[in-house]
């Protein structure tokens, strides 16, 4: 197998309360867990995504940045995130959480 993909290491150096609240996480469950996605490839350490989990666990979501007043996330971290969502998720609709979020992928 050539690329591998490692889900769940807690983000606890950015946001040590491990539980914190954004304007796009307006979910019943408003609580963010940021999480890691390890992608290797042959074995070794290709890239790191910083993932959120979402509304209690219920979905996984690409941990986005500000760009102005809006909350924007790139292609790769996007895909990544719908991957791990499908993978830990599959009762749940990525698109409909991430449209809920009003998070932009860009560029679109």
């Amino acid at each position: 197998m050539d690329i591998a993909i490692e889900y769940g290491m807690p983000d606890s150096a950015h946001h040590p309360s491990e539980n914190w609240v954004e304007e796009w996480s307006a979910f019943p469950d408003d609580k963010i867990r940021g999480e890691y996605a390890d992608v290797f490839y042959r074995g070794s350490l290709a890239d790191r995504v910083h993932l959120a989990s979402v509304d209690g666990g219920r979905a996984v979501l690409p941990l986005p940045g500000q760009r102005g007043s809006q909350w924007v996330v790139l292609d790769w971290p996007y895909q990544v995130a719908r991957i791990v969502h499908e993978l830990s998720c599959p009762s749940e609709s990525f698109e409909d959480y991430f449209r809920r979020s009003g998070i932009t992928k860009w560029p679109a």
